[in-house]
């Protein structure tokens, strides 16, 4: 499988085992039909807990490298534990991104700080679509709500969405023009969904 460096190798914070995290990842990377040569860095900053909610993808050297928050993974109804569907569903969205960092079609995306709101959250429902056509479960209520705060309530943007949703946007260029083309309605939030912002302010 991926050669995958832990980070930390065993948690001591929160109620995790780095073993079972193992596990999931190697379970989405099969359901994602990943390659198998993948170079994966996961770090996890244990003290962020719930509901501080942030991850951040990126590729160095042809390794893909995730950060997120503890909470991100963390039960919402059991502080420090964790949750394996929702752990699924933010490794296959992590690592999904960051196979699309590696290609060629988005050789020009900017790194997640530098998007904007619209294109962070709209490439994320790229993810979560195939997310779900491979097996692993989502919060599509959810997901839709974050994008139209992000993008605003109105056919162009619900038409965007859906088209990401279904596999429409696969390269850089598609979600940057289709992003674009929507305008901000009043229900737009200027910072919906910009997280990583507390990986900033832990660095």
């Amino acid at each position: 499988m991926a050669n995958l460096l832990l980070i930390p190798e065993e948690f001591t914070l929160v109620l995790f085992e780095a073993s079972r995290m193992r596990e999931l990842l190697d379970e989405v990377l099969v359901a994602i039909g990943a390659p198998s040569d993948l170079n994966i860095t996961i770090e996890v900053d244990e003290e962020l807990a719930q509901p501080m909610i942030a991850s951040y993808v990126d590729v160095d050297d042809a390794r893909i490298s995730l950060w997120y928050s503890g909470g991100n993974f963390e039960d919402t109804l059991k502080a420090r534990v964790l949750d394996e569907e929702r752990t699924r569903r933010e490794l296959g969205v992590g690592i999904l991104r960051g196979m699309d960092r590696l290609s060629r079609e988005f050789a020009g995306a900017p790194r997640d700080n530098k998007l904007s709101d619209g294109q962070r959250v709209l490439w994320e429902v790229t993810a979560e679509g195939r997310c779900v056509r491979a097996g692993i479960p989502t919060r599509e209520a959810r997901l839709r709500y974050v994008y139209r705060l992000a993008c605003g309530f109105s056919d162009t943007a619900d038409a965007a969405y859906e088209k990401a949703w279904s596999g429409g946007f696969s390269t850089w260029e598609s979600i940057a023009d289709a992003v674009a083309s929507i305008t901000p309605t009043a229900e737009t939030t200027s910072r919906a969904v910009r997280r990583d912002d507390l990986r900033q302010i832990r660095e």
